[in-house]
């Protein structure tokens, strides 16, 4: 930790401790998202469950602002906070315990800043998770919890323009390159079929298999998704 992280983390704190979180926001605003990306990192890296503490203030942060109106600022720190957490949960997917304090209040803060997010954040989280599942063919315990809501939440935004960096992040690169206009029902779609055709680590198909049914589901993904469970059990 540098030191203006070092000095940055005693305002955080002490700005936790006086419960100005609105005031807290400000601050978080004026940052980068790579710094508030790094201050997760350090947040989080930490193996004892306390770990999660300043991550939790940063969460109360964002928050304050989206509940003072401040609605784009709002977005823009608890979208960099979200993301960093999804990007901890998976980086730490092989070793994380399911039931490990620190990812489960973490995983119910991000269950209750979703409704908050804008929807760029939304399709940020969202993607960086089936991105895990494509890789690791696993859906880490920790996104578990959220991932039905994440989904429905997806799929009620409205349109909005994928770029061809976001089709290299894996967000619906069917198109083939170039700039397209998605709806969150078409972005939803393609997730769920993207989790259906990767393959799936035996020991993790139950808790993916889950988090699909729980999601809510058009007539013809229910039954693609059943489809792909019962594939799964034949192997």
């Amino acid at each position: 930790m540098t030191s203006e992280e070092a000095v940055l983390a005693d305002q955080i704190a002490q700005l936790g401790r006086e419960k100005a979180f609105y005031e807290l926001g400000v601050l978080l605003a004026k940052q980068t998202e790579a710094t508030l990306y790094q201050l997760v990192e350090d947040d989080l890296s930490r193996i004892e469950v306390a770990g999660a503490q300043q991550t939790l203030l940063l969460f109360k942060g964002g928050s304050a602002l989206a509940e003072r109106g401040q609605t784009q600022a709002g977005d823009t720190v608890l979208g960099a906070i979200s993301s960093a957490c999804v990007g901890q949960i998976c980086e730490d997917n092989s070793s994380a315990e399911p039931d490990a304090p620190k990812w489960a209040v973490i995983s119910d803060r991000l269950l209750g800043v979703l409704p908050q997010l804008g929807p760029r954040s939304i399709i940020d989280v969202a993607f960086r998770v089936l991105a895990e599942l494509k890789t690791s063919g696993s859906l880490p315990a920790p996104c578990a919890n959220f991932v039905p809501m994440l989904l429905d939440t997806l799929g009620a935004i409205g349109a909005v323009e994928i770029t061809s960096a976001d089709m290299r992040a894996g967000v619906d690169d069917s198109s083939g390159g170039g700039s397209v206009r998605r709806t969150g029902a078409e972005l939803k779609a393609y997730w769920i079929e993207s989790a259906c055709t990767c393959k799936w680590h035996a020991q993790a198909a139950v808790r993916i298999s889950a988090a699909l049914r729980e999601t809510a589901l058009s007539a013809a993904q229910v039954e693609r998704v059943a489809g792909r469970v019962l594939r799964q059990l034949d192997h």
